[in-house]
C-alpha cells in the first residue's frame, strides 16, 4: 500500500492506493472523489455561463448584474494531470461572491495526453480572449487578477513569462499563488517524479516556462500573494519564489499557514480548513 501524501498534486494525505505506480485515471478519480467526499454544498451565485473558446471549455461566474466588475482568472491545480471546471466549481463561486468579481475558470488540456506546453497554451489562449474586446468583459477598464493553486500556480507564473516573450501588453494587476509549484527539476519522491515525467514528456525542466523559478527576469511578475503551508513539500518553492521577487523589487506577501499540509482538494472545495488562506486571498484581491 502506498500513501500519496507528498507529491505536488496532493489533494489529501489520507488517500491510499494499492499499487506502487498509479495510472493517470486513478489520480484523476482520486482527486475528484476526495473533493466530492468533502460534501460541501456550492454557494449560490447570481449567474454562471459555460462557453467554449478556441476549443477550450470555460466557465464564467457573475456575483451580480453589476457592470464593470473586477476580473479573476482562476487557474486550477491538479498536478497538471487532473482537475477541471467541476473539481474547482466551489472555489470559483466563493471567490466571485467574496471578492465581488467576475471569475473565469478554464479546463485546460492535461498531461499525459497533452504534455508541455499544451496546458500553458490553453491558459495563454484564454488570457488573450479575456483581454480582447471580443470577450465583452471590459478587461481594459477593470482590474484583472489571477488566482492559482498548486500546479495551476506553475502555469500562472509561466503565463507571465510567456506574455513577455510574445511582447504582449500585460494587464495583470495581482497574482495569488496557493501552495505553488515553480520548479520541475529534481522531483522529491516517486509520485512527484511520475507526474513530472508525464507533464514534460522529454522536455527540458530547465526551460523557464516549465520551471518558472529559473527565469532570469523576475520583473515580469505582478505583485503577488504567496500562500505556503508549514508541512507542505512545496513550502520551499514558495519561499524561494518570494525571495526572488523581493530581489527584483516586485511587491509580494508571503503568508504561511501553520501546522497544515498541502491544501489540494480542501482549497478546491472551499473547505473551512482553508479559511485563513481564503480570507487573506480576498483581502489581497480587494485592497487598493
Amino acid at each position: 500500500m502506498k500513501k500519496i501524501c507528498t507529491a505536488f498534486f496532493i489533494f489529501t494525505s489520507g488517500f491510499i492506493i494499492s499499487q506502487n505506480q498509479p495510472n493517470v485515471e486513478m489520480i484523476r478519480e482520486a482527486i475528484a472523489g476526495e473533493i466530492k467526499s468533502l460534501n460541501i454544498a456550492p454557494e449560490k451565485i447570481y449567474k454562471i455561463e459555460n462557453r467554449t473558446i478556441e476549443g477550450i471549455a470555460i466557465r464564467i461566474y457573475y456575483p451580480s448584474s453589476k457592470k464593470k466588475l473586477p476580473i479573476i482568472y482562476n487557474i486550477h491545480g491538479g498536478a497538471l494531470v487532473a482537475g477541471d471546471l467541476e473539481t474547482h466549481d466551489n472555489i470559483s463561486r466563493k471567490l466571485s461572491n467574496a471578492a465581488n468579481s467576475i471569475v473565469i475558470a478554464l479546463d485546460y488540456r492535461k498531461a499525459p495526453e497533452h504534455p508541455f506546453p499544451k496546458s500553458l497554451g490553453d491558459v495563454y489562449a484564454i488570457y488573450k480572449w479575456i483581454v480582447s474586446d471580443s470577450s465583452g468583459l471590459n478587461s481594459a477598464k477593470v482590474p484583472m487578477s489571477i488566482v492559482s493553486d498548486s500546479g495551476g500556480s506553475l502555469l500562472a507564473a509561466a503565463l507571465q513569462i510567456q506574455i513577455k516573450q510574445k511582447k504582449d501588453k500585460g494587464n495583470i494587476n495581482k497574482v495569488i499563488y496557493i501552495n505553488p509549484a515553480f520548479d520541475l527539476r529534481n522531483p522529491e519522491d516517486d509520485i512527484y517524479a511520475l507526474v513530472t515525467t508525464w507533464y514534460l514528456s522529454g522536455a527540458d525542466p530547465n526551460n523557464e516556462l516549465a520551471s518558472p523559478i529559473l527565469t532570469k527576469d523576475f520583473s515580469v511578475f505582478a505583485p503577488a500573494l504567496i500562500v505556503v503551508n508549514e508541512k507542505d513539500i512545496l513550502l520551499n518553492q514558495g519561499t524561494a519564489f518570494s525571495t526572488k521577487l523581493n530581489l527584483a523589487g516586485v511587491k509580494n506577501e508571503l503568508f504561511t499557514v501553520q501546522s497544515e499540509d498541502h491544501f489540494g482538494g480542501y482549497w478546491a472545495a472551499g473547505h473551512q480548513k482553508t479559511k485563513s488562506a481564503f480570507d487573506k486571498t480576498v483581502k489581497f484581491l480587494t485592497k487598493d
